[in-house]
């Protein structure tokens, strides 16, 4: 092979390098870190089953604008009659990235029983159009049993 030859390689190993470098950083600008707050009112929040862990805060992690994805919080009734769920999010920052970033849950208006506990399944999703400023989020959440 001749000089020639090799500079062109090393020209075209170059700019492929360069190339996975942007599109990694730019990946990496597509991302969004958060978490969310929970507050309960005549309820208990767990982490898990058993009940070892109270659930205080999601944290989300790090997702991808256009992402959805779950977290399984256990309620726990502490009425001695049912009661019926309710859950609302306010409170975003940055304020925009509520426009943005849905927090719902598969548990509105459920019936709970006095002293059970349930799964309750609550989705976060991210908006591909999210704006690239927005690069971390927090809220509160206040779930309640009426």
């Amino acid at each position: 092979m001749n000089k020639k030859h090799l500079a062109i390689i090393a020209v075209i190993a170059i700019v492929a390098i360069i190339g996975a470098v942007v599109a990694v950083e730019y990946y990496q600008s597509l991302q969004i870190g958060g978490n969310g707050i929970i507050k309960t009112v005549g309820l208990a929040a767990w982490n898990d089953a058993g009940k070892t862990s109270p659930c205080t805060h999601i944290d989300w992690g790090a997702l991808n604008r256009g992402s959805t994805t779950t977290y399984t919080v256990y309620i726990e009734s502490g009425s001695n009659i049912n009661a019926t769920l309710h859950m609302v999010t306010g409170n975003f920052t940055p304020s925009g990235a509520s426009s943005y970033i849905m927090v719902t849950w598969d548990s509105e208006n459920k019936i709970i029983q006095p002293t059970t506990t349930i799964p309750c399944v609550i989705t976060l999703n991210i908006q591909l159009s999210t704006p690239t400023n927005i690069t971390s989020f927090t809220y509160d959440m206040t779930i309640s049993g009426t």
